[in-house]
């Protein structure tokens, strides 16, 4: 189904599309569609098995793996050499 899929990891948050207010709490997954936000029965393992880093995992000057050129430097970035 296409849309904007949400996986709520910790506390609750609160969705409104189109009238209709659905709050999720932690540990639940939700797919938001231009008609309706559906619950899932199940986290979807794309969520589930997501690489990319969480808020206050990694220290400051983390690269994401796709943005590290062969030499090691950021993809983009200013850093002189």
């Amino acid at each position: 189904m296409r849309g904007l899929y949400v996986w709520v990891r910790d506390g609750v948050i609160t969705l409104n599309q189109g009238g209709q207010q659905v709050e999720v709490a932690a540990g639940n997954a939700v797919v938001v569609t231009k008609d309706q936000v559906a619950q899932l029965d199940y986290v979807p393992n794309f969520l589930r098995f997501d690489q990319t880093p969480q808020p206050g995992e990694l220290g400051k000057g983390f690269v994401l793996p796709p943005f590290v050129m062969n030499d090691g430097s950021a993809a983009g970035s200013c850093a002189a050499r």
